[in-house]
């Protein structure tokens, strides 16, 4: 979950270690507007994706699970269990958790609280 968003809601630092990282607690603590934006963007994703509606026919042994909170209770240790490529790959309904990256990308993006903020040079 974007700690970015949590910092914004709460106006204060994200927990630390693990909990810090996990995705289910960070959201539960969003406020109303923000949880809802972040739904209703997953909502968005989850119809416009290219590769659901073929699913059953790509993969007919793939979890169907377009459900916000399944997925984001899939998705709740993305960083603590999926930060490299050579960590061992995670299986079940992992396949969502990219759905709820994107949604919370999208409305990090969207945050008008962020408008006057500069990138960060790299």
């Amino acid at each position: 979950m974007s700690q970015c968003l949590f910092v914004l809601d709460t106006n204060i630092a994200p927990p630390g270690g693990r909990e810090g990282h996990d995705w289910e607690k960070l959201f539960e603590a969003l406020a109303p507007h923000t949880k809802t934006a972040i739904r209703d963007a997953f909502e968005r994703l989850v119809r416009s994706d290219p590769v659901l509606p073929y699913l059953n026919v790509i993969n007919p042994e793939a979890l169907k699970v377009t459900d916000f909170t399944r997925s984001l209770a899939a998705a709740k240790n993305t960083f603590a269990d999926r930060r490299y490529l050579y960590e061992s790959q995670s299986t079940g309904e992992w396949f969502y958790a990219h759905l709820v990256r994107e949604a919370i990308r999208a409305v990090t993006s969207m945050d008008i609280r962020l408008a006057g903020l500069s990138k960060p040079r790299g």
